[in-house]
């Protein structure tokens, strides 16, 4: 009897999405550490603050949200039976959008199918949100603007794990119902630039919510039917000139995102979040190139000035 009813209790635990990452090979040890949580700042319009889903509809504007709101906060999918939830307003300016989330862990499922959602602007243009730990990432893959653009790179911690996106959006421009500009998307996940002013050259992405391109759109999540989690998403409008990012509780002195090491044991880049500007854009790249970790630093300040 006791070996059942333990039996019963790892049955039990093994299907907690949220439980332990039985199994899993973690790459690094900060891969298994929440992405700090960013207040919003002064002016920001909040969308989901861990008690209301006031600011949301179900995306046929009739059935009521089926999402859940969990003792802890959190905003849950729930599983096939919430549908995609937009929100009642709707943006046409460009925004910096928030958002924080977890995947589940889900060993047994597998593509699209691991802790699948997505974040789209204006209902049209996705980035996606997907278990994509340790992959080498595709557009498809969680953090790439869907049927567009890959990440730079895989920025993801593990499953289970909050992460954040930041999200900078120019929509595209029209005058006299033609197209001049397309849509540009510069995106941080988990303080990494993963998308730097990418030109969206797609009117909707899979799964969007369509419409004309020269009008607004509001912000849809989307239910993929896998529980995936969110928390502290807000927004700020680029016309709201009362609200800035620099508010938005980003130490002055930021800690520094180092690229994943290639095989060698190099850096790409490395990037201060306080040397983005409002739109999320570099102000400056610290190292430009490639750096082996073991260049003396003479020779650092040597490049530095010969770059100069």
């Amino acid at each position: 009897m006791f070996s059942f009813a333990l039996g019963l209790a790892l049955l039990a635990g093994s299907q907690n999405p949220y439980g332990p990452l039985e199994g899993l090979r973690i790459l690094k040890p900060a891969d298994t550490q929440n992405y700090p949580s960013t207040p919003a700042p002064t002016g920001a319009t909040i969308l989901f603050d861990g008690k209301s889903t006031d600011a949301f509809k179900h995306r046929d504007g009739k059935t009521p949200i089926g999402w859940k709101v969990t003792e802890d906060g959190f905003l849950e999918v729930t599983g096939g039976k919430g549908g995609d939830i937009v929100t009642k307003e709707k943006f046409s300016e460009p925004l910096h959008l928030h958002v924080e989330f977890r995947v589940p862990y889900m060993p047994k499922a597998s593509g699209q199918g691991r802790g699948n959602s997505g974040v789209y602007l204006q209902g049209r243009y996705e980035v996606q949100v997907l278990d994509s730990y340790g992959l080498d990432s595709k557009d498809n893959d969680c953090g790439g603007i869907y049927g567009v653009a890959k990440p730079l790179e895989n920025a993801c911690k593990a499953p289970t794990v909050w992460q954040a996106y930041d999200i900078f959006f120019t929509p595209p421009a029209f005058k006299d119902g033609k197209k001049e500009s397309e849509g540009v998307i510069t995106v941080k996940q988990n303080g990494v630039v993963i998308h730097d002013k990418q030109k969206i050259t797609k009117d909707n992405t899979t799964s969007g919510l369509g419409g004309n391109p020269a009008e607004g759109g509001p912000i849809l999540l989307q239910d993929h039917g896998n529980p995936v989690q969110y928390r502290n998403i807000w927004i700020v409008k680029k016309s709201n000139a009362s609200a800035k990012v620099s508010d938005a509780g980003i130490p002055k002195e930021g800690p520094r995102y180092d690229a994943p090491q290639t095989g060698n044991g190099q850096n790409a880049f490395n990037l201060d979040l306080t040397d983005l500007d409002a739109d999320g854009n570099p102000r400056k790249i610290l190292r430009e190139r490639v750096m082996p970790r073991e260049e003396p630093l003479l020779g650092r300040f040597r490049d530095r000035f010969r770059r100069r």
